[in-house]
């Protein structure tokens, strides 16, 4: 198995945050190999 992940944080103001990653995962087997692609993206806001 080999993983890739990247990851940015956007700080909008001192209260609100937009963070980002992307993972890309491979498995590879003696039978068989696939892959994944995951974007995933976050709002967080403190109040």
């Amino acid at each position: 198995m080999r993983d890739l992940t990247v990851g940015l944080n956007w700080y909008l103001n001192p209260n609100m945050r937009i963070s980002g990653n992307y993972i890309r995962s491979c498995v590879r087997g003696p039978l068989t190999s696939d892959a994944a692609d995951i974007f995933l993206i976050r709002l967080q806001i403190a109040f």
